[in-house]
């Protein structure tokens, strides 16, 4: 009996999901295009929502609007989230649960880890209902992607990330809450980061992807490594970037003498897509509706556009972790022109301080920056490390923990797992520092040269 009712409950919660996806998912690309005015309704609904939620479920919000003396009808539109404090990212990386609903029990979330790409891995929680949000809103720039392929479903995709990432846990899961015809859905190859370039070559040809998606770094070098040897290639009809940025030089590569246009996704594990590009590569289109954004200085003054600051952020989707006025760490300026392709939404300039630099073993090899960043994933009392590469398989690692943290254990774990994955010849000095503070230009990178510190 129990188990009839279990089935049937997970069978209603199948339809409902796949109703809302075939409802919303049609219009999501026409969007970007709206008005200014509707774009602003849109968002004033999203933030009432949000607030609400935060005040009632989120004891850190509760605890902080009660401390402010607000309630949620002092806070109406994205404006008024000015009312409420900047939020830090080492707030939410030492106590996310203060961050995270009590509507639900906290096992009914899905837990989602950040790569550590900049430096200071952070986890969040998310609800399923924003699983499924999250697929219907990306359709924003899978319209641009479906339009450069030629079809609209039944497209192979490519993605390149880290082993432990959850775009696969996360890819079955929505396929348990959803149901649609096979010929209806994207196929999906996953590559792994730690692969050469010249392996992840072999796959793609195999495969023959529509579409290839990965960080800035490793399209870096996938791009160079063609480049340079002439192999053999499956050319993609578009390759998407995220994480962190391409190079200029590469992006020119791809796009001139490959003949394969590129775009670029900002995205963050704790507030979902919050841009996209386009064809016309003009800037990132902004989900201001769904996630307003501004820029601030050192002060948390507004700038102007044009004028580079700290991105804030706000997340009005999710209802598990919730933040608001949230700083992700970036640097970043508004535009002040609109871009051609006719979308109202507002354009942010390409984003600064998330990439990284290739590790070169001390055999010659070169590999990715995550191979480093997965180290410290399981380690909740690391709250940032930068490991700088001093020669080729000699590497310095500085590491802000927790107070009572015992560091000779983290020594021996984290010597001991940077070793596995960076050879086991490989010399690693650690040391436990107070701060880690940002490079020059105000950028957080996680893994350096030494050669990038002098410059």
């Amino acid at each position: 009996m129990a188990d009839g009712i279990k089935r049937a409950q997970q069978t209603f919660e199948q339809l409902r999901w796949t109703g809302y996806l075939t409802v919303h998912i049609a219009w999501q690309g026409r969007v970007p295009f709206k008005s200014a005015d509707a774009l602003r309704r849109a968002q004033t609904r999203n933030v009432e929502g949000a607030i609400r939620h935060a005040y009632l479920t989120v004891p850190f919000y509760r605890d902080t609007m009660r401390r402010l003396g607000l309630t949620p009808p002092d806070i109406i539109t994205a404006d008024d989230l000015l009312k409420l404090p900047i939020v830090e990212r080492e707030q939410v990386q030492r106590d996310p649960e203060y961050f995270t609903s009590e509507g639900r029990p906290l096992s009914e979330y899905l837990k989602r880890q950040s790569s550590g790409s900049t430096g200071a891995p952070i986890t969040v929680f998310e609800d399923r209902g924003a699983l499924v949000r999250g697929v219907v809103l990306a359709q924003r720039q899978r319209a641009i992607l479906t339009s450069l392929v030629g079809r609209p479903f039944g497209y192979r995709s490519t993605m390149i990330a880290a082993p432990t990432s959850a775009i696969r846990e996360r890819e079955a899961l929505f396929r348990v809450l959803t149901w649609f015809p096979r010929p209806l859905r994207t196929q999906r190859q996953f590559l792994s980061v730690f692969d050469p370039p010249e392996v992840a070559v072999w796959h793609l040809n195999e495969f023959r992807p529509h579409v290839i998606g990965a960080s800035g770094s490793y399209l870096d070098a996938l791009f160079t490594y063609l480049h340079e040897t002439r192999a053999a290639f499956h050319r993609p009809k578009v390759v998407v970037f995220a994480g962190e940025g391409i190079s200029d030089a590469v992006r020119r590569i791809v796009s001139r003498e490959f003949g394969i246009p590129v775009l670029g996704l900002y995205q963050a594990v704790e507030v979902g897509n919050i841009a996209f590009e386009c064809q016309h590569n003009s800037g990132y289109h902004v989900n201001t509706d769904i996630c307003p954004l501004r820029i601030v200085g050192t002060e948390g003054e507004p700038l102007a556009p044009g004028e580079v600051g700290d991105v804030i952020v706000s997340n009005l989707v999710n209802r598990a972790t919730v933040v608001l006025n949230y700083r992700l760490g970036d640097l970043a300026s508004m535009l002040p022109e609109a871009c051609g392709c006719g979308r109202t939404l507002p354009l942010l300039s390409a984003i600064e301080g998330r990439s990284d630099d290739w590790i070169e073993l001390a055999d010659g090899r070169q590999i990715n920056p995550l191979s480093a960043c997965v180290a410290f994933r399981k380690e909740a009392e690391v709250w940032r490390f930068r490991l700088t590469q001093r020669a080729p398989g000699d590497f310095r690692v500085a590491v802000v923990v927790a107070p009572d943290a015992d560091r000779s254990e983290m020594t021996t774990r984290l010597r001991g797992r940077l070793q596995a994955n960076l050879g086991t010849d490989a010399q690693v000095e650690i040391e436990f520092v107070d701060a880690i503070e940002p490079l020059p230009g105000g950028k957080h990178k996680a893994v350096v040269r030494k050669d990038v510190l002098l410059r």
